[in-house]
């Protein structure tokens, strides 16, 4: 989660929220596991310091999300390669 605006008394308005899987693969009849490979999903989200409860509602909701999204493009990509090895 990283700041992406402030207000211009210095409250944060906006964040930038961040989901990063690193991944390796290896095949059983394979000594070396392969090359680290990187699933990204960002979100920004508004914030309110009059409205602490429903942005922290939002945060945990875009970050299942996010996490979602990332599992099933993990499960996209283990497939691919599955597929391309045999």
């Amino acid at each position: 989660k990283r700041i992406l605006s402030l207000s211009g008394t210095g409250v944060v308005r906006e964040f930038d929220l961040i989901y990063r899987v690193t991944y390796r693969v290896k095949q059983p009849d394979e000594e070396l596991w392969g090359e680290p490979k990187v699933i990204e999903t960002r979100r920004d989200f508004s914030y309110s310091d009059r409205e602490v409860l429903a942005t922290g509602y939002e945060e945990q909701r875009l970050n299942t999300e996010m996490r979602q999204e990332t599992t099933q493009q993990l499960v996209r990509s283990l497939v691919a390669y599955k597929v391309n090895k045999k």
